[in-house]
């Protein structure tokens, strides 16, 4: 995965997120929390500085 689609799956998976913080305990929460951590150990490994992680 290069840098680019990493950060675009980050950014995505975070607004995924923010989308459904209000419910935490909800599987749709937990799945997109997941994802968020997912898509950062893939930025982290794609070279993704950590200042736009």
């Amino acid at each position: 995965m290069d840098k680019k689609t990493a950060e675009k799956n980050l950014q995505a998976a975070r607004e995924r997120l923010a989308k459904n913080s209000d419910r935490t305990e909800t599987d749709a929460y937990l799945k997109a929390n997941r994802a968020v951590v997912d898509a950062e150990k893939d930025a982290k490994s794609a070279g993704v500085p950590w200042w736009k992680r």
